[in-house]
């Protein structure tokens, strides 16, 4: 057989315009915070979110996080006898993504202890875990802040119940000023000095009174010993603090650059010694140790203020320094991240990243991002717009979410009244807000429906974190966790066989789109078979999304066209071939909300021998019903060139349906047959194919904007494991071996198995009295009557049972299978057996017959 490749791609010409918001995503939104977006909302999240001009730093930071962090995950389903599950929908959840995007608030207003909320302490913890997948307290574990403490259990008992962790912030503040501050004249205590001390107030928890510990030194002769007192004090305080709470990470010593009171007086050895009594009594050993800093990868610019971080990097790293060479157990760097006085350049801010990650190795943490306006009446004033807001968020977010050792990023106080809130008290988003939210759990997120394909086996990149993975099919749904860190395989084992399950047969095109990038092009896609090598064209309505073709409007492009050649069996006029495609999901929640919102997406043949253009073919539809009936259809085309609805499932989003399609050129029949979110498989249409029906062109039609479709721009379906097969000749029944048979003869007055078993029993001709086929034989014996008679050789294939059975009495006698002696059986020739038996003849008379059924 000849072997051909070729393409022909017809579509509209097109215009590029930029991504935007879909409706699933504003959909999501809307549901998570209880709220309507108004065109004004959403224009300003877009712009923020899909900037029309992208710097290059922007797209230098997502080939970083495409690289650093997601990872490779190929699943495969089998079934309880190990094999391999195709056409079972698999549903990949993440629950939490590995990198901390956290949030601190207020212990008070977690209870509402000062009615400062408009919202219900349910809507309240309800945002924090909209938002975050780790929380803080801004001020609740500060030993100083006693009146606090008696909130913190409450705190955790809940983040535990939730899988949310919990960051210690913090466990010494060393104190502002120095020696020569403290012994200024007039100086006040916890004023000019020492401020973020504990004071000796009382809590359950803590009595710490290291400010009293330090008057105490100052009023001594400051010997030694006065020292070592004031040491103690120090110890005791973090010793205490350190082993009561069970966080998953401490800043040890917060902003040691302008907190620098004890180590002035007791030495800066003491830094190291601090981190050693949390290593040591910290409560498990899976803590990380941090030393926090303000103003250094958010210091000024350069240019707004020379030498600035250069200078506090210099002491910064300094201070660092002293601890590792003294043996400090620091195991991440925090950098509080906090924005003010001018909006920083993107780049600069990665910049100061690499800076870090390559002088030290360790990860890092911005602790306290805010956008914090400075009046303008101040020294280097600045206020910042709402939309400058959102801005430096999606960039800091997206700066620090695409460095390697960067391990979180924290909101700081973000449920608040105040401008810089991600979320105000009466529980709606502002706008930074709006795109915090979108980052994290939109766009830095993994949602993905697939299903699995040749070998049971299908695959995403996801990014890493914690996922729930649901695997259905045939009614039944296996869950099972994962933690997603690494390129991995695992293997997804079902309850069930499916040995029973439709013939798969011999692959001559598949096209699934495993280890391809987000947004790789259609033509990337290249098909495997027993030749392959068939790609598609481009097409802006095409896009590789979670290894899987999103088509999506953009709401300029009309329509495509396409048809392609088989690698294999081109034009194929006899066989049986079947087309399969997994319609993942689909969203057109844009669309719904018009008059006539409507958008197909079509798979079949077409046969065309002389420009007759006869289709077979199956296409997922979708109708706004007016604005108010959304529902998707499954329309099948059949043999006269009707549109007929075979399924209808309802709503504005579809989830998998599992669509196959069976050509029998042989017998002219075409069958659909679908499988929708897991489910039992259903036999959709049972219809003809026109006369002489041949593979000529294999087409896929997407209509946007013509043939009555008006899909709206952002609204999508997503396809795979698009696989045409030439199946297997069927396995013979015993209806068809009898068919074969009867069509031998002509002039018959029935066909019916029931009129002609006597003769297909022994293959006679049922029109011609002479050929009596293979009679039975008998011979009399000295002492035995013996009988052979004749059964096909594959007789248990054709439904067939002979059974020799004896009477003594042709009247009233009752016919057994008893009394006689099987003596053997061997071939009569390629088709028939001949059986032996033998009655003995001692006795009365007596009769023989042989019995013949038949079971379809």
């Amino acid at each position: 057989m000849k072997i051909v490749a070729i393409f022909l791609v017809v579509w509209s010409s097109v215009q590029a315009v930029s991504a935007a918001l879909t409706g699933a995503e504003i959909a999501q939104i809307e549901s998570e915070f209880g709220i309507t977006l108004t065109a004004n909302q959403i224009a300003e999240l877009n712009a923020v979110v899909y900037p029309t001009l992208s710097a290059s730093w922007r797209t230098d930071a997502y080939s970083r996080i495409e690289a650093n962090r997601k990872a490779n995950l190929d699943i495969q389903v089998v079934d309880m006898n190990g094999d391999p599950v195709e056409g079972a929908s698999v549903s990949v959840r993440m629950k939490s993504n590995q990198f901390r995007f956290g949030g601190t608030f207020s212990a008070k207003d977690f209870n509402n202890v000062n009615n400062n909320l408009n919202m219900s302490t349910a809507t309240y913890k309800q945002r924090l875990l909209s938002m975050f997948n780790a929380v803080g307290l801004n001020n609740g574990f500060k030993p100083r802040l006693t009146s606090l403490h008696q909130y913190v259990p409450g705190v955790l008992n809940w983040a535990a119940a939730n899988d949310l962790p919990v960051r210690g912030h913090l466990l010494i503040w060393p104190g502002t000023g120095d020696i020569a501050a403290m012994d200024t004249p007039g100086a006040v205590s916890g004023d000019d000095y020492g401020q973020h001390l504990s004071e000796g107030w009382n809590s359950a928890y803590a009595n710490g009174d290291v400010l009293g510990a330090v008057e105490t030194y100052k009023a001594s002769a400051r010997t030694q010993a006065d020292k070592d007192a004031l040491e103690a004090e120090v110890d005791a305080e973090i010793l205490n603090w350190v082993e009561q709470w069970n966080v998953y990470e401490w800043d040890v010593i917060n902003e040691t650059l302008s907190n620098r009171l004890l180590m002035d007086i007791l030495g800066y050895d003491q830094m190291a010694e601090w981190f050693n009594i949390a290593e040591n009594n910290k409560v498990s050993s899976d803590i990380k140790l941090l030393i926090n800093e303000f103003q250094i990868i958010s210091a000024m610019s350069e240019e707004l203020t020379p030498g600035y971080y250069t200078d506090r990097r210099d002491r910064f790293m300094a201070n660092i320094d002293q601890i590792i060479a003294e043996g400090g157990q620091i195991d991440r760097i925090g950098f509080q991240s906090r924005i003010k006085q001018e909006h920083r350049d993107p780049q600069l801010i990665y910049d100061r990243l690499v800076e870090w990650g390559n002088t030290y190795g360790k990860e890092m943490v911005g602790t306290e991002f805010e956008v914090k306006d400075i009046p303008v009446t101040q020294w280097k004033g600045y206020v910042y717009t709402d939309e400058e807001r959102a801005q430096i968020t999606e960039e800091m977010m997206t700066q620090y979410f695409s460095h390697p050792l960067v391990t979180g990023f924290f909101g700081w106080d973000t449920i608040t009244d105040d401008v810089e809130s991600l979320i105000n008290y009466d529980g709606q988003p502002t706008l930074h807000g709006l795109v915090w939210y979108y980052l994290h759990r939109i766009r830095f997120n993994t949602d993905a429906t697939l299903a699995s394909s040749l070998n049971g086996q299908t695959a995403v990149r996801g990014y890493k974190g914690a996922y729930d993975i649901t695997v259905s099919y045939g009614g039944q749904d296996t869950v099972s966790s994962l933690v997603h860190t690494n390129d991995q395989s695992i293997v997804i084992q079902l309850t069930s066989s499916v040995a029973d399950d439709h013939d798969t047969g011999e692959v001559i095109d598949a096209w699934h789109y495993d280890a391809l990038a987000d947004n790789a092009s259609l033509s990337q896609g290249i098909s495997t078979g027993t030749v392959g090598g068939v790609s598609f064209n481009n097409t802006p309505l095409a896009t590789i999304q979670h290894e899987a073709v999103r088509w999506q409007s953009d709401g300029v492009a009309g329509s495509i066209y396409r048809s392609v050649s088989l690698s294999s069996y081109a034009s194929a006029s006899s066989g049986r071939f079947q087309l399969a495609v997994d319609f993942l999901d689909a969203d057109f929640s844009t669309s719904a909300t018009l008059s006539n919102g409507v958008g197909r997406v079509n798979f079949g043949f077409r046969s065309d021998p002389t420009g007759a253009r006869d289709d077979a073919y199956f296409r997922l539809v979708f109708v706004s019903g007016g604005g108010t009936n959304a529902h998707y259809r499954l329309d099948v085309r059949d043999e006269v060139s009707n549109n007929l609805i075979v399924g209808t499932f309802p709503g504005t989003t579809l989830n998998h349906l599992a669509v196959r399609a069976l050509y029998d050129l042989d017998t002219n029949t075409f069958n659909v047959y679908y499988r929708h979110d897991g489910g039992a498989e259903v036999l959709a249409h049972s219809g003809s194919l026109v006369s002489d029906f041949a593979l000529d062109q294999f087409r896929n039609v997407v209509q946007t904007y013509n043939g009555a479709a008006n899909w709206a721009a952002g609204d999508r379906v997503f396809t795979d494991n698009l696989i045409v097969r030439k199946l297997n000749d069927p396995a013979p029944t015993p209806q068809s071996l009898y068919q074969d048979w009867i069509v031998q003869f002509s002039g018959l007055g029935s066909t019916h198995i029931e009129d002609n078993l006597r003769f297909y029993a022994v293959d006679a001709d049922p029109s011609n009295p002479l050929d009596t086929g293979n009679q039975p034989l008998h011979q009399t014996l000295e002492n035995a009557f013996e009988h052979i008679h004749y059964e096909w050789a594959d007789a248990a294939a054709r439904g067939l049972t002979y059974t020799v059975q004896t009477t003594d009495d042709l009247v009233e006698g009752v016919w057994v299978n008893q009394g006689m002696d099987w003596i053997g059986s061997g071939a009569l020739d390629a088709t028939f057996i001949s059986v032996t038996n033998q009655l003995p003849t001692t006795g009365s008379n007596g009769f023989i017959r042989v019995n013949i059924e038949f079971t379809p």
